[in-house]
């Protein structure tokens, strides 16, 4: 009887050995296939990084190459104070810059917050010539055109800034050299341009108040 046990136990003994061998076996091929494939997501994915971040690079080279020009376009634009033509009416010495972004760039490959910088400026742009022609055909007339000068002046040093900074801000994001101003930096006549505007059309505003307050107080004083 002890020899039939002892025969069972050892048969289960066996069992139990090979079990444990066969799971061994299945789990070290799981885990090696588990870590095989981990290891292939995590190289797929730096490469896809790597790849996204060379996309970006070349896009903020791309889009700051031609915002830099525009912004010196619109400091010509900024400085012009016309010329008169043969009436003695007072015309532009100079043509406001046209943006046109680079197509062969992939946007969704930067900072969205910077994508959509870039891809606002030309909305700001149409937005201001539309301000800059209604001044023309409503509030300025000849030959002076001073309103529409001003208008004119005080939206492309906006618009000027905008740009300047959005180049700025590409070559900082992507560790790009920035551009070289330490002979001429265009912020400077922007700024100027801008802040003189700016408080012209808060000095107006405030005239304006003052003077439909007199003439409240004055109505007031004559209906009583």
């Amino acid at each position: 009887m002890e020899l039939w046990r002892d025969g069972t136990r050892g048969k289960v003994g066996l069992m139990t050995d090979w079990q444990t061998i066969l799971l061994t076996a299945l789990v070290t091929t799981v885990g090696t296939g588990l870590v095989t494939y981990l290891g292939y997501r995590l190289t797929v994915r730096r490469d896809s990084e790597v790849e996204r971040l060379r996309h970006a690079t070349f896009l903020a080279v791309r889009v700051s190459a031609v915002l830099d020009p525009f912004v010196m376009s619109c400091v010509e634009v900024v400085a012009d104070r016309g010329y008169r033509d043969q009436q003695g009416e007072l015309c532009p010495d100079s043509v406001p810059p046209t943006l046109e972004l680079p197509q062969d760039v992939d946007w969704r490959s930067i900072d969205p917050l910077l994508m959509d910088r870039v891809l606002s400026l030309p909305n700001e742009i149409a937005s201001a010539e539309k301000t800059i022609s209604f001044v023309a055909e409503v509030q300025s007339g000849p030959p002076d055109h001073e309103e529409w000068f001003e208008e004119r002046r005080f939206a492309w040093a906006g618009l000027g800034l905008l740009a300047l900074d959005i180049a700025r801000d590409l070559r900082d994001r992507y560790e790009l050299p920035q551009r070289d101003y330490s002979r001429y930096d265009p912020r400077d006549a922007l700024e100027a341009a801008f802040r003189k505007e700016d408080e012209m059309r808060m000095t107006g505003a405030e005239n304006a108040k003052r003077i439909v307050k007199k003439f409240k107080a004055k109505k007031a004083g004559t209906t009583g």
